[in-house]
């Protein structure tokens, strides 16, 4: 079969990118390019019909596709090997073992969801806070989307952060958690294809989520949604506090400096004067100490609270304006920061590090 080079090996690279450590080919039949992985993720997309006998490409006759310079190349089976012919050249490679058959949803497709395009890279930021596969609260390992066909609300945690990334007047009606690094790899997809997500659930082996980013299809397990963290409460009761006026940018060059004198898992120290309307930012190590100032346009108290320095950073980043640091009243209650408009609003929380007040005095 003569099939067209580039868009082949788009396709097939595009499919990789939902693979696991244990799979690296493709399955091809009919006119579906397909992927299915250990944990029940299927992936697929529609190409030129080879028939009904299935091919089982491996990653490296995929690799060399993608680097023919050729506009076509002849693909042949010749028995349990798959057969590459381009130029003046032919290469042979053994069929991949077939692990796992791909799942390949066939039943009416409900009323989708969309997610615009436009609201993909502050999601790709909210995602990057879900918690890793180590934690013993797995809920927290994926990204919450929760539309009530008014507003959507994109929710991520790790345990120390939470973030709110809501979405006014969007129509789109939606409850699932779907695992931070699946989330990656459907962004990444989307962002290359430009194209907005559309989503639904669909009954196949259990409830599942399936995705559509243009011609390609996503189909995955979620995680119980039903056990993920009382958001709304906790964002509610923490609705109260001190304000800290601060520009994002001018603090995070700050910390990023005082980084340069903290010891490993040491935190910074940020601590704002009501008279002084300022911010000093102070850091130590055993034989290194920095203290920086800068200004603020608007302190209400007193406030002094210690930080993971990388995790507050990291929430500092998805500011580009001044925002007010909100401080509760106790010396362990959370900070947060909220960014509302008319069309959206991030909220992020961050819980304080203890640390010892004498070993960060002057």
């Amino acid at each position: 079969m003569k099939i067209d080079t580039k868009s082949f090996a788009e396709k097939a690279a595009n499919l990789l990118q939902f693979n696991d450590k244990d799979i690296d080919y493709l399955t091809w039949q009919g006119d579906r390019l397909m992927i299915q992985v250990g944990s029940g993720v299927t992936a697929y997309t529609d190409v030129e019909n080879i028939g009904d006998e299935p091919v089982i490409l491996p990653q490296k006759a995929i690799e060399l596709i993608k680097k023919i310079n050729t506009e076509t190349c002849d693909i042949e089976i010749d028995g349990g090997q798959i057969v590459i012919k381009y130029n003046k050249s032919r290469a042979k490679f053994n069929m991949a073992e077939k692990l796992y058959a791909a799942e390949i949803y066939d039943g009416d497709v409900p009323k989708m969801n969309t997610i615009p395009n436009e609201l993909l890279p502050t999601i790709k930021k909210v995602n990057r806070i879900c918690a890793s596969q180590e934690t013993s609260n797995k809920a927290a390992t994926g990204l919450y989307f929760n539309g009530n066909g008014k507003t959507l609300e994109v929710v991520a945690t790790d345990g120390y952060r939470i973030v709110i990334y809501t979405v006014k007047n969007c129509k789109t009606k939606m409850q699932m958690l779907i695992p931070k690094q699946l989330v990656e790899k459907i962004l990444s997809l989307a962002a290359g294809k430009k194209c907005d997500i559309e989503v639904c659930t669909v009954e196949y082996s259990g409830k599942k989520a399936m995705f559509k980013i243009g011609e390609y299809t996503v189909i995955t397990p979620m995680l119980i949604f039903e056990k993920y963290i009382d958001y709304k409460t906790l964002q509610k009761n923490s609705e109260k506090g001190q304000i800290v006026a601060v520009n994002p940018y001018e603090l995070r060059e700050t910390i990023e400096r005082a980084q340069i004198c903290a010891e490993r898992n040491s935190p910074i120290i940020i601590s704002a004067s009501a008279e002084n309307k300022e911010i000093q930012i102070m850091a130590k190590s055993q034989n290194k100490r920095i203290v920086e100032e800068i200004p603020s346009n608007f302190v209400e108290n007193d406030v002094e609270r210690g930080f993971n320095p990388i995790w507050l950073n990291e929430i500092l980043s998805f500011y580009d304006t001044d925002v007010d640091m909100v401080f509760g009243s106790g010396a362990t209650t959370p900070m947060y920061i909220l960014d509302d408009n008319d069309n959206q609003s991030l909220y992020c929380l961050l819980l304080p590090m203890r640390y010892k007040k004498e070993e960060f005095a002057q």
